[in-house]
């Protein structure tokens, strides 16, 4: 559901039966059965913004998990707060992300994560620079390995660009990214995932990917 804007004012909700897998259980089924909600009110006033995105799900459980959606007893729940002012053509935001899994059978939480960024912008004619530092904190559940210790499973990650508007509907631009994985991190770029990467893309822990971009996008 998309809320209609009251004075600035926005929200969306949506709720999910089966967030991850293909299939809802049965109404017979003595499988657990999903469901996710998200709620996100926004805020926005002329030249800055407050906003906020509560998420909380579960997945199908059974022993036939498909590959790749995390332990089928895991409820997962994200809190996330955004911010940003403008002055002129400068925009800087802010957004703190929070993070956890815990596992419903044993009561225990098997992951907790918080993340940070810091985005900014200034346009001025047709140019454009944008750019953003961000933080990942270790995962607070996570036993390290080698160690044993709790740790070294966070990551820092830098991106930096221009674009230029040769027209209303059509932009060039250059990019830079790079992540710096801590040793038991392995946190990659959006497109190195998924079907936007190949298998030879794929990081592993410790591992810092980069990505060089040039872009040229045309609305039709």
């Amino acid at each position: 559901w998309f809320s209609p804007n009251w004075k600035g004012f926005t929200a969306v909700v949506a709720y999910s039966a089966d967030p991850a897998t293909a299939s809802e259980a049965d109404i017979g089924s003595t499988v657990r059965k999903g469901s996710a909600w998200n709620i996100a009110p926004q805020y926005n006033a002329k030249n800055w913004g407050i906003g906020y995105s509560y998420w909380k799900a579960k997945n199908d459980g059974g022993p036939t998990q498909p590959a790749g959606v995390g332990n089928p007893f895991d409820e997962r729940r994200g809190d996330r707060f955004n911010g940003h002012y403008q002055w002129g053509g400068f925009r800087l935001g802010f957004v703190y992300d929070k993070s956890k899994f815990k596992n419903n059978v044993t009561g225990l939480q098997t992951s907790k994560r918080d993340a940070w960024s810091i985005p900014a912008r200034y346009d001025w004619g047709k140019n454009s620079i944008f750019a953003h530092y961000t933080e990942a904190d270790d995962d607070k559940s996570f036993v390290h390995p080698t160690t044993g210790l709790i740790g070294d499973t966070g990551a820092k990650m830098f991106a930096v660009g221009y674009a230029y508007s040769m027209s209303k509907r059509t932009k060039v631009a250059v990019s830079y990214a790079k992540i710096n994985n801590d040793s038991g991190a392995s946190y990659q770029l959006f497109t190195n995932s998924g079907s936007l990467g190949s298998g030879a893309n794929t990081v592993t822990a410790s591992q810092d990917p980069s990505n060089f971009a040039l872009t040229i996008t045309h609305n039709f």
